[in-house]
Order: structure tokens, then sequence, then C-alpha cells
């Protein structure tokens, strides 16, 4: 491919290569270059000769970027069927120097799309498995995302090696990738990671896991800070049906685990007890405490004045951050804050609108507790100029949208561009 030479090898600088968003780049490109019209005829031409491009594009991007000493911090190999043809997709261990660019690798993300009717899983699973003797057993955070219907047994077991070989494993963000019978091996491989691993997500897509399984995983890592599910369904080994979101699953692993836990962002369905959260907050060592539901009830707590008392109570002296999106009435905001052992420093309300009566009591907290720093609301329109500027005297008054209780609580540690997983175009 003839180019121009540049002022420096601006290649030789690059720390971090996704693949699949350059691929994708590469594919619309040359697919609109190639077809003008659209007949299926032409399309299936059209198809050969992209196929075609993207071999030669792919050992052109080869050469620039794994052939020339480059030394990346973070790579993500996210392979797709979107050409249906082996030889359509990289293969980083083919080109010269390509060690000296993979050693120094901390970050690592890899996965693919498989679908269609073509095979391609022998040809991942080689491409993978070089890969994996290249590189360094020094990776901090790895992410691994599959999305196929197809059987992949000796892959998972590589895959589930390449946890095992790494010795200072930071995060982990994986699909549930194995089979039941790989349940010991996987195991065991994060057993090997229990000093050093402090995030864990679990699960990219809809997918069962044993109960048992997810407790007996939460027991091999007793460093954890970050635990996240992602689209879980549960069930237990009796096949009786616990969605992730439900107390009850929590409650279980709370007590079989012993977890210290400090964040806890908990989101609740229309089959949720608020009896259980109250249960499960007396056993944390909670610093931020989030709560939000999926049910489009919020109202289910007017009224249920024995259940403020109940909640207050629970809640542990230790708690600083607060964070709910139902309806929070007066009277459970004084049955809160007039617990004596809450030292609250940040509320936060969503979705709700509040009013004078609702920001006096805040004030008074404020007065009788020199710890209260921020409220934070997503409707201020109904406070009054009065009484809103005696408060911002007290403390920080912030508007919030409605999605922010939804943030996480600390960075994801690999953090993927837009384009890395769409298998769309």
């Amino acid at each position: 491919i003839p180019t121009s030479k540049s002022y420096f090898d601006y290649h030789t600088l690059i720390k971090e290569f996704e693949l699949n968003p350059l691929q994708r780049g590469l594919r619309l490109w040359n697919l609109k270059y190639l077809s003008k019209h659209n007949e299926k005829a032409f399309q299936i031409s059209c198809d050969k000769k992209l196929r075609k491009k993207v071999v030669k594009l792919n050992k052109y991007i080869g050469e620039l970027f794994f052939s020339k000493r480059n030394q990346f911090e973070f790579i993500n190999i996210f392979y797709n069927d979107l050409l249906f043809a082996p030889k359509s997709l990289l293969d980083v261990c083919e080109f010269k120097n390509h060690e000296e660019s993979l050693i120094k690798v901390n970050k690592l993300s890899i996965g693919f799309f498989h679908k269609s009717n073509a095979n391609l899983i022998p040809v991942i699973t080689e491409y993978f498995a070089k890969l994996q003797k290249v590189l360094s057993p020094n990776i901090q955070h790895l992410q691994i995302s599959i999305d196929t219907t197809r059987q992949h047994k000796t892959l998972s077991n590589n895959l589930i090696n390449l946890i095992k070989s790494q010795q200072c494993l930071k995060s982990l963000m994986i699909g549930l990738f194995w089979s039941n019978l790989q349940n010991k091996p996987l195991l065991f491989a994060l057993q090997k990671q229990s000093k050093s691993l402090t995030f864990l997500r679990v699960g990219c897509g809809n997918f069962q896991i044993p109960t048992s399984t997810l407790l007996s995983i939460l027991r091999q890592l007793p460093n954890l800070i970050t635990l996240e599910f992602r689209l879980i369904t549960m069930h237990s080994d009796k096949d009786v049906s616990i969605d992730i979101s439900y107390c009850s699953f929590i409650k279980e692993v709370q007590q079989q685990c012993h977890l210290n836990i400090t964040h806890f962002h908990l989101i609740i369905s229309r089959n949720y007890s608020f009896a259980d959260l109250i249960i499960i907050l007396k056993n944390l060592r909670l610093i931020h405490l989030k709560i939000n539901q999926t049910s489009s009830n919020r109202n289910y707590l007017l009224g249920c004045v024995h259940l403020y008392k109940e909640f207050s109570q629970a809640i542990p002296p230790s708690l600083e951050i607060l964070e709910v999106d139902f309806v929070v009435s007066d009277a459970f905001l004084e049955t809160l804050l007039n617990e004596t052992k809450i030292n609250l420093q940040c509320i936060r309300l969503y979705r709700f609108e509040y009013w004078d009566t609702s920001l006096r009591i805040f004030s008074n907290y404020a007065k009788r507790k020199k710890c209260f720093r921020e409220l934070g609301f997503s409707h201020i329109l109904h406070f009054s100029k009065k009484l809103l500027m005696e408060a911002r005297k007290l403390f920080r008054i912030i508007k919030y949208s409605n999605d922010e209780i939804l943030s996480p609580f600390y960075d994801v540690p690999i953090s993927n561009s837009y384009w890395s997983n769409r298998v769309t175009e």
C-alpha cells in the first residue's frame, strides 16, 4: 500500500491497540468504495473482493504495528465472523518481532462474536493459544468476552490456564465461557489470584450460573473491593429461579462468605422484600450505599412507619453516602436523620420532587451533625430562595441526573472504545 513517509515513526509511540474498531473502519471504507449497486449478484462479488482487501490490509496492519518493535501496554483482540473467512482474522503472532510488541502488555482484552455457519473456532483457538505463549505473566487487568453458540472446550481450557498463569492480576471481567465440568479448574485458577484480585465483573449478556458455584468463586477471593454482576439470571442447584437483584441471594452471599462489603449497590425488583435489606445492612461495614429499582412503583415505602425505624437502626455508623431513587417522605427523613448513630456526610435523592419541608429537615440535621456536607437532588425548583440560601451556608446542594445513581463506584479497569465489540456492520 503506497503511503507517504511520515516525519517520525509515530506507530512506535502508540501504547494501545484495538483490532475490531480498526478492521471495522477498513471494512466500511472498502465496502463504500466497492459497492455502487444493490443487486445480490454484485453483493456476492463485492463480499469476495472485500475479503481479499481485508486480508491484504491485515498484513499491512501487522507489519506496521507488530514488526517494528512497538511495545504495547494495552491490547484488545476481538474477532467477529462478518466476513465468514478464517484468513480475514488477523494473527498478530505471524509477524516478526511480535514478541517485543506483546511482552509488556499489562491490560489485555480478548474475545469474539461467532454465530455464522462458518466454523472459525479452531482458527480462533489456535491464534489465542499462540498469543498466550508470548504474553507476560504480569498482566494486571484481563477481560474475556465470548459470544457464540458453538462448542469451544479447548479454548475454554486455554483461557482458564491464562487466568491461572498470571502472577499479579488485579481485575478480571469475564462472561460464562466455561462449562460445569470446568468449574473446578476455574476455581483453582481464581484461587491463584486470591492475594491480588480486587475487581471482579461476572457476566456479559444473559447466562445462568449455579448459586453454589458463584459462592465458591467469592470464597476464593477475600480481597475483592468491587464485585459487579451484569445481566445475570441466577439459579440454585435445585433450579429455583433467583434474580441476582433479589435480596435473598445477597443475604445468602453475606451469610456464607462474610464479605466485608463497604460499597454496595442494590438493584431491587418487583419481588423485593425491604425486610431482607434491613437484615443485610446489620451485617455490613458500609461506607457507600446505593438503592435503586427496576419496578415502576417507587412509592411502596410510603406509610410504612415501622420500616422507617428498622431501616434507620440497621444502617451502620460507618455509612457516609446514601443514594436512593424511590420516594422518601418527610417522615422517613426525620426518622432516619434523628437516629443518634447516623453520621451521613452525603445524601442523594433521585427522580422525585422535594419541597421546602424536606430541605428544612436537612438543614436541621446539618446544624446538629457538623459532618453533613452534601445534598443531591434531581429537582431543586420547588425550594424557596430564602431557604435555599440558608441551606447552602450549611452544605453543598448539587443537581444530579437520574442516571447518575448507576455510575460505578470505581473506574472500570479496562475501558474499550465504543466500536470494540460492535458486530452489526
